[in-house]
C-alpha cells in the first residue's frame, strides 16, 4: 500500500544532518511521483533544527523557513565594495547560538580571492575549562573544489600551511 504523504529533505552535506524536513499530504501518489517530488516549494510547514543545539535529533516547526522555485540571476560581484572591519553573527535557524557574537577582520587574506579572515571577539568555552579561538574565512582559498565559508578554531594561515587538514580538529 503506497504511503499517503512525501516528505523533503535538507541535508547537510558535511555532517549529513537533516537540518529541515517537511511532510506533504493532499496528494495522490501518482501526483507526488510526477510532479510533486520536484517541487519543494508546495511544503509550507517545515520542521528545522533547534536553534543552539548540537542535537541533530530534534526539530521544530519554523515559519521562517521558506523554500522558493524562483532562480537568482546571474550575479557579478562589484569590484569596488568594501569588506566589513566587524560582522555581528545573530541568532538565525540554520546557525548553532554558540557561534553567535562579533567577528572582527585580522588583517590576514587569502592568496586566491583576496577573502578576508575574521575572529570572534570573545573566545568559545570548550567546557573543559579551556578557551579556543574562532575564526571565519573561506575555504577556497586552501581548497579549489569547496567553495564555502568555514567557521573553526583554526585561521587561515594554519588551514593554508597544513593544506586544509587540519580544518575542523
Amino acid at each position: 500500500e503506497d504511503e499517503d504523504y512525501g516528505q523533503f529533505l535538507l541535508i547537510d552535506p558535511f555532517d549529513f544532518w537533516i537540518v529541515a524536513e517537511c511532510i506533504i499530504t493532499g496528494y495522490t501518489f501518482e501526483e507526488r511521483e510526477e510532479t510533486i517530488a520536484f517541487k519543494p516549494d508546495l511544503c509550507k510547514e517545515w520542521n528545522t533544527l533547534i536553534d543552539g543545539s548540537l542535537d541533530a535529533n530534534h526539530k521544530i516547526y519554523d515559519p521562517t523557513m521558506d523554500v522558493t522555485s524562483d532562480s537568482c540571476g546571474n550575479y557579478i560581484c562589484p569590484d569596488d565594495f568594501n569588506v566589513p572591519d566587524d560582522i555581528c553573527m545573530t541568532r538565525n535557524s540554520i546557525m548553532h547560538s554558540f557561534l553567535e557574537g562579533e567577528y572582527t577582520t585580522t588583517g590576514v587574506t587569502g592568496s586566491k580571492y583576496n577573502t578576508s579572515e575574521w575572529s570572534r571577539s570573545d573566545k568559545l568555552y570548550y567546557g573543559d575549562g579551556t578557551f579556543v579561538p574562532v575564526y571565519l574565512w573561506y575555504y577556497g582559498e586552501v581548497n579549489d573544489d569547496l567553495h564555502w565559508w568555514v567557521i573553526a578554531n583554526n585561521n587561515l594561515s594554519t588551514a593554508i600551511a597544513n593544506n586544509g587538514s587540519s580544518v575542523y580538529g
